[in-house]
């Protein structure tokens, strides 16, 4: 049984709180649509679903960036011999994963609008989809095991953690294809 927490009600009473605002957009679909039948109303519900859906994920995206980042910035994971600073990554790979932080939040910013634009999210979508794939590209190149274990107890790889946290699960990635996809509709 899960023990429910400020957090987690927080969280269920967003949660609630959005369920309503879904429901409300698809209440006030224009009336002459809802007379055209399931054939032209059903794309536009599900339309509306995909944008709540995508804010969602970009929110959670979001939280498991903000705490990646600190994990990162612990003294566990500073380099010993340059405190209090991090290692730095190489600038481009450094450079990528920049693109697909800020592409995260710049994505989180534009779906929080009333009526997004969905040119601004092909962009975003696409470039951290390219971000995204040059750093995959990277972790190839490094993939031997010595030298991701050296790198991840020297504090420096941001692109073998990144691997680990972001492309084994493929959660970034999907949602950037969603988002281009959801973007590509009728905009």
């Amino acid at each position: 049984m899960k023990v429910a927490t400020a957090a987690t009600a927080a969280t269920a009473a967003a949660n609630a709180a959005r369920t309503w605002e879904l429901l409300e957009k698809i209440a006030l679909i224009d009336p002459k649509d809802w007379d055209q039948g399931p054939e032209v109303v059903n794309p536009m519900i599900a339309g509306i679903w995909e944008l709540y859906r995508l804010r969602i994920e970009a929110e959670e995206l979001r939280a498991g960036k903000e705490a990646f980042l600190a994990a990162r910035a612990t003294p566990e994971q500073r380099s010993h011999n340059q405190p209090p600073g991090l290692v730095e990554a190489e600038p481009e790979i450094a450079r990528h994963v920049t693109i697909i932080w800020t592409g995260l939040d710049e994505a989180h910013e534009v779906l929080a609008n009333d009526a997004p634009d969905k040119g601004r999210l092909r962009a975003i979508a696409g470039s951290v989809l390219e971000a995204l794939q040059r750093v995959a590209k990277y972790c190839a190149r490094v993939a031997d095991t010595a030298v991701m274990s050296a790198a991840k107890v020297g504090g420096g790889a941001v692109g073998a953690a990144l691997l680990d946290h972001v492309l084994n699960n493929g959660r970034l990635i999907q949602f950037a294809k969603d988002l281009l996809a959801w973007s590509s509709v009728g905009g």
